[in-house]
């Protein structure tokens, strides 16, 4: 008797629910990658700006300064995305960010009250988002 006389003449049933996926990130991550975009579209804003305030005597300022802005901004676009799928490694430049972003409200309260109460407003809330037992969990670490 060979092998093909021993299968059986149709193919094994097969599970509909397919391989188990990911639990999705929780609403809390997700809200806390939209404010790190949202802080990722604020830093090419002032890219723009920057470049949009250029003068004569200080190009290379204004293009440094826009170099640097337009790269942090495209950290924390990458750390929103991670934020949003639910990547572990994600978390670290998004906190950091909002350390940062703490330093600069602190700084800024007494001569730009709003941008500081903005900055840290959102700064605080994305920590409070990723420091989360849920969110740790999710996370992975």
């Amino acid at each position: 008797m060979s092998s093909r006389s021993q299968r059986p003449p149709y193919p094994a049933p097969v599970d509909a629910t397919g391989p188990a996926a990911p639990p999705p990130p929780d609403r809390g991550l997700r809200l806390a990658a939209a404010l790190v975009g949202a802080e990722s579209l604020a830093l090419v804003g002032v890219t723009v700006a920057e470049l949009a305030a250029l003068s004569g005597d200080r190009v290379g300022l204004g293009v440094g300064t826009s170099v640097f802005f337009c790269f942090c901004g495209l950290v924390l676009a990458w750390a929103a995305w991670g934020l949003w799928r639910g990547r572990g490694a994600a978390r670290g430049p998004a906190v950091v960010a909002q350390l940062i972003g703490l330093g600069l409200a602190w700084s800024t309260r007494a001569e730009v009250p709003l941008v500081a109460v903005l900055l840290a407003g959102s700064a605080l809330a994305v920590l409070a988002l990723v420091l989360r037992p849920s969110a740790t969990q999710t996370l992975g670490e």
